[in-house]
């Protein structure tokens, strides 16, 4: 069987092309892991929900791009991809809220 031609790095640099394309700025990529059927080989690539202050934050779906082509040839759903992000950034937002709100009451931060 031959190898893949398709380097991890290449399918991050699909994936992200992909990314910056179809998603958004604020969604990066992740480490590509092989996956391999016998037949096919393929990279999973994650999609990573970033923010100015953290950094990379929250997996929020994949890509498959295919071993032997660059292909994408799968994916999360956009739809689920911007769901996902929507809800971490509610859940983040809610947490630092609460947080702000704890320093405040303990007088650690003035209003």
């Amino acid at each position: 069987m031959p190898s893949h031609r398709v380097t991890s790095e290449q399918a991050q640099t699909i994936a992200d092309d992909f990314i910056a394309t179809h998603i958004g700025d604020q969604v990066t990529v992740g480490i590509p892991w092989q996956v391999d059927d016998g037949e096919k080989l393929a990279w999973v690539v994650p999609m990573v929900l970033t923010h100015t202050a953290v950094g990379s934050s929250s997996t929020i779906g994949v890509l498959i791009v295919e071993g032997r082509s660059g292909r994408i040839v799968a994916g999360t759903p956009k739809k689920i991809v911007l769901e996902s992000a929507s809800r971490f950034r509610q859940t983040q937002f809610t947490e630092l809220e609460s947080s702000l709100r704890r320093l405040r009451a303990t007088g650690e931060l003035s209003a």
